[in-house]
């Protein structure tokens, strides 16, 4: 099949990619991003300094003052995030480049900083492989198996979550350089990329400041940020990922006291907190919270009827050990404090989107569940009298922003061109006539160049035919081999 026809392929799988490409397929990439950031946000219902103290009081110890007072800044003359990414030292080419592309807006606008708010709420061994690193150069024999994967995290902890994950410690990133050595020796992975691994695990997870840190969510802040600087040099703005359930639970902590935040009503207004349920269907998993066991794996929790007349988050964990949190604000700020209860993805927008009036970019599933929650809480809102005003606050929310499924660099491997995540970037490096040059992609022409990762998505597993990336991989080298940056 031809990339056009697989590019078909996923606009029918995910229409979220066939409505930006039928609308922006001819745009570059620069002139898209001006679709994307038009304007200082949405009208809120409730103000975001609470947010911006939270995102500073967040960074500061990690990153340093500086750092934090420049991204609190910078998010305040423009509230608007990337929320396309999964949390954890990011490796995933797709969405490493949706950093690096959205980059380009920053940079035209001379804006120092900015900020990706990373979903945490996935186990180590999810498809982005938070558990480790990937690296997608590799000779041409094995291109149908990339990316390859190698672990820092011990089989042991996959199932567990990147937001309760522990910190790693030396002697996993010992164990991960052994392992990185004999991938060099038994497969054909270029010596650059070797090198620049090395340089990762040696001088970045291996730093002492980076290993004291208590927990990997934590060390992802720090490691993001030093691969983006290496890469870069100081040379595009500082791009900084934070956990995006942190951010949501600590003005959670904040909104289960205040009887009139939109968190607060919808958990402690008996009508909306039936309504709101019933009227989001299956849009967005378990509605309120995710429970979380001693070891950070997570199960679902319902809200059930409580003897006293308080409804409970009642749930059953992995050993069939029977859960159950009050729905009080005392005993949901103890949950979440204690580690014991994640807000899910619909209560993290709600106090940022819905509440706030954050601009969240994100991906091409985004784009289908986002819409559908507002439309939801809207409708909930709109059954009771008195909040027709709120409902109309929620309804002005932007939940269209999309920044997903698009390369703009590639790695060469002879007559192929394959994605490049960061280690591929550390090896070639990036310059300012790099992002110059991907600035004039289509936007067409960069989801042609993501079909790799895309597809995945799209398509049920087994569905292409064999060797299709390997095809794919010669394909898209003789389309776009003069348009996009080559590594």
């Amino acid at each position: 099949m031809t990339p056009e026809a697989l590019l078909d392929l996923a606009c029918k799988g995910l229409p979220k990619v066939g409505r930006i490409i039928g609308r922006y397929g001819d745009l570059s990439l620069s002139g898209y991003l001006e679709t994307l950031v038009p304007e200082a946000g949405t009208p809120s219902y409730q103000p975001r300094k609470d947010l911006l103290e939270v995102v500073g009081r967040y960074i500061e110890p990690l990153l340093g003052p500086e750092v934090a007072k420049a991204a609190v800044q910078d998010l305040e003359a423009r509230p608007v995030v990337l929320t396309a990414s999964h949390f954890g030292v990011e490796y995933f080419a797709q969405t490493f480049q949706g950093r690096l592309i959205f980059a380009l807006s920053a940079l035209k606008q001379q804006i120092p900083t900015f900020l990706t708010f990373a979903c945490g709420n996935i186990p180590l061994n999810n498809a982005v492989f938070p558990r480790g690193a990937l690296i997608y150069q590799a000779g041409p024999e094995d291109m149908d198996h990339l990316p390859r994967r190698l672990p820092i995290f011990p089989e042991r902890l996959k199932r567990t979550i990147v937001s309760a994950a522990p910190a790693f410690d030396r002697n996993m990133v010992d164990r991960a350089g052994a392992s990185l050595n004999r991938m060099a020796q038994e497969q054909d992975i270029p010596a650059g990329v070797c090198d620049a691994l090395h340089h990762i695990l040696e001088d970045m997870y291996g730093n002492p400041t980076v290993l004291g840190l208590s927990s990997y969510s934590d060390q992802s802040v720090v490691v993001n940020r030093m691969i983006w600087k290496r890469i870069f040099k100081g040379l595009a703005p500082d791009s900084i990922c934070i956990e995006f359930e942190r951010i949501a639970g600590r003005l959670l902590d904040l909104d289960l006291l205040n009887p009139q935040s939109l968190a607060g009503l919808i958990l402690f207004d008996p009508d909306l907190r039936e309504g709101v349920p019933a009227e989001l269907h299956s849009t967005c998993g378990t509605v309120f919270f995710w429970g979380m066991d001693e070891v950070g794996r997570k199960f679902s929790l319902n809200l059930e009827a409580g003897g006293s007349g308080v409804p409970s988050f009642s749930g059953m964990d992995d050993k069939g050990r029977s859960r159950q949190w009050p729905c009080t604000p005392e005993a949901l700020q103890a949950g979440i404090s204690e580690g014991r209860l994640l807000p899910s993805l619909f209560l993290c927008f709600a106090v940022l989107v819905f509440a706030r009036g954050l601009t969240c970019i994100g991906g091409y599933l985004q784009g289908e569940y986002l819409p559908a929650m507002q439309r939801g809480l809207v409708r909930a809102l709109e059954k009771i009298r008195k909040y027709e005003t709120l409902a109309g606050f929620v309804a002005q929310a932007r939940t269209d922003a999309y920044m997903d499924g698009m390369l703009a660099v590639m790695a060469r491997v002879g007559d192929h061109l394959v994605p490049a995540g960061p280690v591929e970037l550390m090896a070639g490096g990036m310059t300012l006539a790099d992002m110059d040059h991907l600035s004039r992609l289509t936007v067409r022409e960069a989801h042609l160049a993501d079909l790799f990762e895309t597809l995945q998505d799209a398509v049920p597993a087994g569905s292409l035919p064999q060797g299709w990336r390997r095809q794919l991989a010669k394909d898209i080298f003789q389309s776009l081999k003069d348009k996009v940056v080559m590594k």
